[in-house]
């Protein structure tokens, strides 16, 4: 009689090497970073600018400010910078 338990089977590892892209993607929270100490502010944080349907998030960024969310948006791009840069760490002591 065949045995019916499960059979646990080791997971592969993934060992592809780390691509570029992985810094690349820190660059449009860099540029989210930036916006709020552009003229681009002032449109997107209007809310009677701005269509109906975007008026609640342009509410929220004037009401938020634009030091706090280039505050956010610094702090997602070094957490971006500092997974890359580990990901690129771990392989090369790898091989």
């Amino acid at each position: 009689m065949a045995s019916t338990a499960p059979v646990n089977a080791p997971v592969e590892e993934d060992d592809d090497e780390p691509s570029w892209t992985d810094f690349a993607v820190a660059i449009p929270t860099l540029a989210f970073a930036i916006i709020p100490f552009t003229s681009l502010w002032d449109s997107f944080a209007d809310p009677e600018g701005v269509a109906r349907k975007y008026r609640g998030v342009a509410r929220l960024l004037e009401t938020v400010g634009p030091v706090t969310v280039s505050a956010v948006f610094a702090v997602i791009t070094v957490a971006l910078v500092a997974i890359a840069v580990h990901k690129r760490r771990t392989y090369a002591k790898q091989h």
